[in-house]
This record gives structure tokens, sequence and C-alpha cells, in this order.
């Protein structure tokens, strides 16, 4: 539920304190903004992807995040498990990219082709980066 409050105080920042703008811009009655703000109703995980979006947020890190605060016992081990193959496999895809880069033996260096090497790493990057948030201790 934390980070869920802390995107609409963000969003709410963004609205200038206007909580029926934050509803609209998130597609939820102001009713429902109100009840998760205050601990009534949960914020399920498309209503934060959309919210962050629509603040310039990224929306894939907020629905990981949202879904992993809703879940408890064996659905969030499930899901921290899942989230930790997804952030393994695009890990690997970095550093295959980076492995598959042509060196420089004379040198000693590697060479990189900037274009496949960037594009792999904010991807993978990205990936290790919510995994590592998502289950870190609060």
């Amino acid at each position: 539920m934390q980070y869920a409050l802390a995107l609409i105080d963000k969003a709410l920042e963004r609205c200038q304190g206007n909580a029926s703008a934050v509803a609209r811009l998130a597609g939820i009655k102001p009713q429902s903004l109100h009840d998760i703000r205050h601990g009534k109703l949960k914020m399920s995980p498309e209503t934060a992807a959309i919210l962050a979006a629509a603040i310039g947020d990224d929306p894939e890190y907020s629905l990981k995040r949202v879904m992993l605060e809703n879940a408890t016992g064996e659905k969030l081990a499930r899901l921290q498990k899942a989230f930790r193959v997804a952030a393994g496999v695009a890990g690997a895809a970095v550093l295959a990219a980076m492995a598959a880069a042509p060196s420089d033996s004379s040198a000693g260096t590697i060479r990189t082709d900037r274009d496949a090497v960037q594009s792999a790493r904010p991807e993978g990057l990205h990936a290790l980066y919510i995994v590592a948030h998502l289950l870190m201790p609060q």
C-alpha cells in the first residue's frame, strides 16, 4: 500500500492537489481514489500502471510493485520467484550481448557494437533494477 500511496501523492502534486483530476487520470471514480488513500481499497495493478504512465513514471515498474504489495502468502512467493526468473533471463541477455561484442586482442580491450549493447542494456538493466527494488525488504 505504501507504493500506491506514494504514486497517488506524486499524481496529486502534479495535479495541484486536485483529487478528481487524479481519479480521471487513473480512470477510477473519485470515491475509489479516496478509499485507496484511506486504506479501504487496494489499488489494482492496472490502475497503478495507468496512473504511472499518465504522470510520466514507469508503468511496468508500478504494475509489478503494486502486484507485490497486494499479494500475500503463497501468491507473494510465486510472484517474487517469477520476477527473479524474468530478471535472470534479462540479465543473461545483457551479458550475452556484451560477450558477443568483438574483441581487439592486440590492444587487450573489448570493442563493442554500441547500438547492439545499448539496445540490450536498458531493457536488461531495467528488469534487474525493478526486481532489486521489488525484492528488497521495506
